[in-house]
Order: C-alpha cells, then structure tokens, then sequence
C-alpha cells in the first residue's frame, strides 16, 4: 500500500512537470514578457521605495525609477557612439590590411592549388552576389527583429509600472485566494522573493564588473587598441549567455587580426574571451549569483541549460532568478522542500562520522 502511494505521488509530479512544461513552451510568447516585466520591477523596487520614503507619490516614484534607468541607459548608448566614431578613425588601416590579407591568400591559391586568379575573381563575384542578396535578407529579418523587439520592451515596460503601482492589490489578492492559516507562509515566500530580486541585482552588477575588469586588463597587456570600450561591450553582452559573449569575442579577434595584421594577436583575443567566459559561467556567476540566491552551483548551471531548452536565450537570463524564486516557493512547502533542499546549499553543519555519498 506504501508502495502504491509511493508510486501514485511519484506519478503526479510527473505529470506536474511534464504540464508545465508544456505549459511553458506554449505560453512563452505571453509568459516572456511578464517575466521579464516581474524580474525588473524587483529590479527598481529598491529605488521606487526610497523615493516613496521621501514623500513622492507612487505613480510619481515609479516614472522616476524608470527614467533614471532610461537616462543610465542613454549614457551608455553616448559612450557608445562616440567609441565607434573613433573605430572609424582605424578604417584606412584595417582596409588595408585586408586587401593584403585577400592578396595573399588569392598567391597561395594559386601557387600551391593552381586556381588561376580569374577563376578566382569570377568565384568572388558570384559569392559576393549571393552574399549581398544573403546581406539583404539579414537586413531585412534585423528590422523585424529590431521592431519586434521595440514592441515587446514597450510591453514590459507596461508590465513593469502595473506591477509596482498595483504591487499591493496583487499582493492582497494572494492572501485572499487562501484561508487564514497560510497567510504568514505567503508573507514568508513574498519577502524572501524581494529579498531574491535585490540578492540577484546585486550580483548581476558584480559580476558584469568583474567581466569588465578581467577583459580589460587582458586587452590591455595584450596592447589592442579600444579595450575599456571592448571590455564593457563584454560585460553588457555577458548578460546574453553564450551568445552575446561569442558575438564580442568573433569581432574584436577579427578587429586585431586586421588591425595589426598579426594572427597572434587575433587568436590570444580570442583565447582570452574563452577564458573569461569559462570562468565566469563556471565560477563567477554560480558562486556569485548562485551564492546571494542561495542556489548552487550544479542547480544553477542546470537551469540555463533547461531554461536554454524551454524559452532560447530569454529563458537563459531569466534562468537563475526564475530558480531563485521556485526555491523560495518549495522552501515554504511542506511537500516540495525537497526540491528546495536540492537547488539550495548544503547545510553548514553535518553530523559527524556520516558520510553524504
């Protein structure tokens, strides 16, 4: 009988995740959004509430929160711009060196393969016009992306000002929804998920700082040119697991490939990119965020590749505090603290003469 029960509740947590699952994968056009929405307004909370403290209206405190980050966000877009004006300035050189770059590989076609240089010139015309035709479409495909895009952050900015200015109301209607006895868990699992969203903040920012400081002094011994502008691209884009890092790494071993004309240059660029991401996704961000999340290292890791799986990239950054949040909800649950206690730290203290495994 113990067995069958056993069974029965194994069963239904299955089912459980397999639902939602399924639920997620169909729902992310509707979920993404507000996700994202929830993670920034616990973001802004922190500010929206001191300038509550000092009097201001709510409504008045959110646009506030929300245009400061718009005018920290501006300042970054400034520098920017200019540091790509000054990319500009490098132009002359890194044509030139790719012209001899294309001279020397059309000599050593010719001389070691034998493909006469007007095969050559006529297989570059055909490619370059399937490349300007293929340049056409990305073109085209990066506008609706971009316009896409445009309208889903308009849509979490919407989510963002609803959650903080109704924060209460949604807060109250949980407590509604369950009798009186559960009312302290909820309050429990409400401030441990305030307390994430400030914990998950903090150590995003420390360990972009850290990217930042590590790409920097690396660029710099290495002598290329631009670093500081190279190495906060690095650590903006880190937030894009995978992705954002790679795009970084592609463009500035190409960018000292061609400037200096050196292929050791080109690939100690590029060796150094891997050994940040390396420690950063396998040190840096379990550790760091992992730590102040109370999550560890092994369930963080495994929530970006699950979450890579679910929802593509936005589930990758949404990943740890998403787990972060699960935690806290199982911690409060009799029945899930289990799950709790595997995404969680060890305990500190274990009983002595026991081994674990």
């Amino acid at each position: 009988m113990k067995i069958n029960s056993i069974s029965l509740r194994f069963l239904i947590s299955l089912l459980t995740i397999i639902l939602v699952t399924i639920s997620l994968i169909f729902a992310k056009g509707f979920l993404i959004p507000i996700c994202f929405g929830v993670l920034v307004a616990g973001m802004l909370l922190p500010l929206v509430k001191f300038l509550e403290k000092r009097g201001i209206n709510t409504t008045l405190a959110i646009f506030l929160s929300i245009f400061f980050s718009f005018i920290i966000i501006s300042f970054i877009t400034i520098f920017f711009y200019y540091q790509i004006l000054q990319f500009t300035q490098d132009l002359p050189v890194l044509k030139k060196h790719f012209e001899r770059f294309v001279l020397n590989m059309s000599s050593v076609l010719n001389n070691k393969f034998g493909v006469e240089y007007s095969e050559q010139t006529s297989f570059m015309q055909s490619k370059f016009e399937h490349f300007s035709e293929y340049l056409s479409s990305i073109v085209g495909n990066t506008m609706l992306f971009v316009f896409s895009a445009l309208g889903e952050i308009v849509l979490v900015l919407v989510y963002v000002f609803m959650i903080l200015e109704y924060r209460l109301q949604i807060k109250f209607a949980f407590l509604h929804i369950f009798n009186d006895d559960f009312e302290l868990t909820l309050e429990n699992i409400f401030t441990n998920i305030k307390n994430v969203m400030k914990g998950y903040t903090t150590g995003l920012l420390l360990v972009a700082f850290f990217v930042l400081i590590l790409l920097f002094v690396g660029l710099s011994l290495l002598g290329i040119k631009h670093a500081i502008f190279i190495a906060i691209a690095g650590a903006i884009l880190n937030v894009i697991p995978y992705l954002g890092i790679s795009s970084i790494a592609s463009f500035s071993a190409l960018y000292a490939y061609l400037l200096y004309d050196s292929s050791f240059k080109a690939i100690s660029v590029l060796l150094l990119f891997i050994a940040v991401h390396a420690l950063e996704s396998n040190i840096l961000t379990p550790k760091i965020i992992g730590s102040r999340l109370n999550i560890n290292p092994f369930a963080a890791i495994l929530a970006i590749i699950i979450s890579s799986y679910i929802w593509g990239i936005p589930g990758m950054i949404l990943s740890l505090p998403m787990t972060a949040v699960l935690k806290v909800i199982c911690e409060e649950l009799e029945e899930f603290k289990a799950i709790a206690f595997f995404l969680g730290d060890l305990p500190k203290t274990r009983n002595k003469g026991k081994e674990i495994i």
